[in-house]
């Protein structure tokens, strides 16, 4: 049965090739992917949908360079410098390339004496016409849209009109891409509006007619099933996703850049694989969703797989289920047991396909190629996923031995003093199986230990502390200094410290200094006059004691003075008066007595020397005018006299 199936496809294939006199050697999208020459010069490389038995695909294909139009001969190959054209014969042949659009573009071309013009293309010279006026230009032919004037230097010359009546006069205006028509008297360029109605195609050939936007360009976008004609050129031009940034999508699409194209198109947004079903590719591409550069999933087609979700949209029928094996999707029937696979044919080397559970019950001769395709075979723990004889199954991991706890440690190796002590560990946690590596450090250790609390420990004295302060600061005293039975103190019936706990020794013992005292004050000396104020001194001696052994000198005055016999020599004049207050100096006070003048009720007035103290007995206790007077001013004041 299997050699009558081969022999039958090989009769299909080659009534298929020789049907179309061609031969798909290259998968292609476009015209622009078929590179190349074909052995009959008469035959161009185009991009054109191929049948294989039951599946149709995009090839490049050899055919023959008839045409209709300049279009069909995008894919006929000129030498630099030319490009193909379609002639009268509907042949393909080519051309000298075009070198100007407008006379500007032909402004070096001529030489001195010559002016040139764009003509179908081609620049042309012309001998300049000399003039006066435009007058004189008249007979001057230029291009549509331009009229002949008289320049600066008389010569005849070709500008653009600078009013128009109808479009045709604004006609070589615009550049490429744009359509010239005359407004108001004035030419307007008009930037091409790009096609909105979806055109069919299966050619670039056939979206020679599709409206574009300056600086972009009409190509036949293929899927699987069929194409549409899209726009692409410099305009859209990107290296990334954020370069199309810019770009207008409707909802449910995301501006991306294709790297194939390198232009800006929109893309259905995605969650999972099962979003993308509805969108086709073409043939040998399925659509994944896949995260974009700027980490938004949108659908994209893909020739390869890296897991087996990649493949839900592989486009199996519905007896069959897609899955991934070395970075290819394939289809394999659904199954429920492997006697359900043995009717589906032998495997190789006669083996037979068997259902595996782990792609989802399907029927397969080889289950798995690679490790990496297992990973998500569940397996118990400490077991790992492999491939083993292009099946799927569970290794033991090796175990490395891990360490178990610390024991506790052990006792002190003595009972009195300084010894050692111990403690383990085993490398059961869990022990090493497989080939694992075994346990990495030391499975015991030690440490000093002491037991000096269990010890007779006798005292020791610790260090003397410094020296008290000297009982006097000189002529000889005495300080002390302690120390302690603490280094280290008696226990467990340890001897106390032998010796004295405190030391005193002599201290200051320089002689001391005797500062000088004063002796009491001598008597005063005689007054120096003896009435009228005097002075008289007394004095005393430092000897009380006498300053020795570099005792100071006594502080203040040997001598002291003071003034003495104060009272005026002679007495106070005190004068007599009548009752008419006729007054006579004729009486002087002495030293005990004052001036009284006096005058009260039934006494009759007098002036007199009294004593002091009988003048101010009166004056505090008697009712009248009595003044004890002790100097001439007080008589003047009373009296009235001089």
């Amino acid at each position: 049965m299997s050699r009558y199936w081969s022999f039958l496809i090989s009769i299909v294939l080659f009534e298929q090739v020789h049907q179309a006199s061609t031969f798909c050697f290259t998968q292609c999208r476009t015209d622009q992917d078929c590179h190349g020459s074909c052995r009959d010069s008469s035959h161009i490389p185009v991009c054109d949908w191929v049948t294989f038995i039951f599946e149709r695909e995009l090839c490049c294909v050899c055919k023959a360079a008839t045409c209709s139009s300049d279009t069909d001969c995008s894919g006929h190959s000129c030498n630099s410098g030319y490009v193909s054209k379609c002639n009268s014969q509907h042949n393909c042949h080519c051309e000298r390339k075009p070198t100007c659009t407008l006379d500007i573009n032909c402004s070096n071309h001529c030489a001195s004496g010559y002016t040139a013009t764009c003509s179908n293309g081609q620049c042309h010279c012309q001998r300049v016409a000399t003039c006066s006026s435009d007058a004189d230009c008249s007979g001057q032919s230029c291009n549509s849209g331009f009229v002949s004037k008289c320049n600066s230097q008389n010569q005849c010359q070709c500008l653009l009109k600078s009013t128009c009546s109808v479009d045709t006069d604004c006609s070589n205006r615009c550049i490429s891409g744009y359509t010239a028509t005359c407004s108001n008297g004035h030419c307007q360029c008009h930037a091409h509006k790009e096609s909105t109605q979806m055109t069919r195609c299966s050619f670039n050939s056939d979206c020679a007619h599709y409206h574009c936007s300056f600086g972009r360009s009409s190509y036949c976008r293929t899927t699987f099933l069929d194409g549409h004609c899209d726009c692409l050129g410099a305009s859209a031009h990107c290296s990334r996703n954020s370069d199309c940034a810019n770009l207008q999508c409707s909802s449910g699409h995301t501006p991306v850049c294709s790297l194939s194209t390198h232009s800006c198109h929109c893309q259905t947004t995605c969650k999972t694989h099962h979003d993308c079903s509805h969108m086709t590719c073409r043939h040998g591409y399925y659509l994944v969703c896949s995260a974009a550069q700027n980490n938004t999933k949108t659908c994209v087609c893909k020739s390869t797989c890296s897991t087996q979700d990649e493949c839900t949209n592989y486009g199996c029928s519905s007896q069959y289920k897609s899955y991934c094996q070395s970075g290819h999707c394939h289809c394999a029937h659904r199954c429920s047991s492997d006697s359900y696979c043995s009717h589906y044919g032998h495997c190789a080397h006669s083996s037979r396909q068997r259902c595996s559970t782990f792609l989802g019950n399907i029927c397969v001769c080889e289950e798995c190629v690679h490790d990496s395709e297992c990973s998500n075979f569940h397996c118990q723990p400490y077991h790992s996923p492999i491939c083993k004889n292009n099946s799927c199954s569970c290794k033991a991991d090796p175990v490395d031995g891990i360490w178990s706890q610390w024991e506790s440690w052990t006792t002190c190796s003595v009972t009195c003093g300084h010894g050692r002590q111990t403690r383990e560990r085993s490398c059961t946690n869990p022990a090493p199986a497989r080939g694992g590596l075994p346990c990495s450090g030391n499975g015991s250790e030690e440490r000093n230990c002491s037991q000096i609390s269990s010890c007779r420990i006798d005292g020791g004295w610790s260090d003397w502390v410094a020296w008290s302060i000297c009982s006097v600061s000189c002529g000889g005293g005495t300080h002390t200094r302690a120390r302690m039975c603490s280094n280290p103190v008696p226990s467990n019936g340890g001897s106390y410290c032998v010796g004295d706990v405190y030391q005193t020794q002599t201290c200051a013992t320089a002689a001391c200094g005797v500062d000088g005292g004063w002796s009491d004050w001598m008597a005063w000396s005689i007054c120096s006059v003896s009435c009228g104020g005097g002075m008289q001194t007394r004095a005393r001696m430092c000897g009380n004691p006498s300053p020795s052994n570099g005792g100071s000198n006594c502080v203040g005055d040997v001598y002291q003075t003071q003034t003495c016999a104060t009272a005026a020599c002679g007495g106070l004049a005190c004068p007599t008066c009548d009752h008419n207050l006729v007054c006579a100096f004729n009486n002087t006070c002495d030293s005990s007595e004052t001036c009284m003048i006096r005058s009260y009720l039934k006494t009759r007035f007098t002036v007199h020397c009294s004593k002091k103290e009988d003048c101010a007995f009166e004056q505090s206790n008697l009712n009248g005018e009595i003044y004890c007077c002790d100097d001439h001013s007080c008589i003047q004041r009373y009296l009235g006299i001089d």
